[in-house]
């Protein structure tokens, strides 16, 4: 089933085949141009502006309370270069968005960390040791109960 071209898809498509026939001199195939819009660094909750909505976000994950598979943008988080998405990028964002600092961000290599985890137990008892000082009065005391009266 086919639909035809309505708008500004209708317009690039005619564009694209009048510059395809133009610079072959014979007709060609029309081509079809999708353009995906670049992630904005800080951006990391995808509303397409930079402010403290995106600073909570990034706070919430540093904490714990947002894990990293809930960010719509995590490849927007690393503003401040470190490779990590933390309390940093959270206070930068934030200061972009009061006006305290450029806004111009250019994002780190963050992604995701592997959801894999390691879990070790132990089997053994805790071990309590008391250790008395030679000449200390306290050691006397519990050697004897009797002389606490």
């Amino acid at each position: 089933m086919r639909f035809p071209a309505r708008g500004l898809l209708a317009a690039r498509l005619s564009l694209s085949f009048l510059l395809a026939t133009t610079s072959s001199g014979r007709a060609a195939s029309p081509t079809a141009t999708t353009t995906v819009a670049a992630v904005r660094c800080g951006d990391v909750n995808g509303d397409g502006i930079v402010d403290v909505g995106d600073a909570l976000v990034v706070a919430q994950f540093d904490v714990g309370l947002r894990q990293c598979s809930q960010l719509t943008q995590p490849e927007a988080c690393d503003v401040n270069g470190d490779g990590a998405c933390n309390i940093g990028d959270s206070l930068r964002i934030a200061q972009c968005d009061v006006g305290l600092i450029n806004c111009a961000f250019t994002c780190g290599p963050f992604t995701c960390p592997s959801t894999t985890s390691t879990t070790t137990t132990s089997s053994q008892a805790p071990v309590t040791t008391t250790t008395t000082l030679p000449g200390s009065p306290r050691g006397a005391f519990l050697d004897r109960p009797e002389a606490l009266w």
